[in-house]
């Protein structure tokens, strides 16, 4: 499982629909491909807008809160698909990142 963990942008499904190199490893290696919108960027802000950067929410802008994120949802997800192909059974997510992202076409 490749976790492609977002940056400072929206997620775009551009990222898993164009032949970059981490679609390329996947295949190759027979990994699914998720990418996880950063809480703060992009459409799946837990705060409104006029709450998002609050003082009290700004607290959660750090990567130690983007790494929870990212490993609460690899626990939800194999919590529920289990590890059965394409997954290996004893191999760990692979969280990549796009800081600074710039569009793969």
């Amino acid at each position: 499982m490749f976790l492609l963990l977002g940056g400072e942008g929206p997620a775009s499904c551009l990222w898993l629909e164009h032949a970059t190199a981490i679609m390329k490893y996947a295949e190759t290696y027979g990994a699914a491909v998720y990418q996880l919108e950063h809480r703060f960027y992009g459409v799946s802000q837990p705060f409104n807008s006029t709450t998002a950067l609050s003082v009290e929410n700004l607290v959660f802008l750090n990567s130690r809160q983007a790494i929870s994120d990212a490993a609460g949802f690899t626990n939800a997800h194999i919590k529920k698909v289990g590890r059965r192909p394409p997954y290996a059974l004893h191999a760990p997510p692979i969280p990549l990142t796009q800081c600074y992202p710039t569009p793969p076409w």
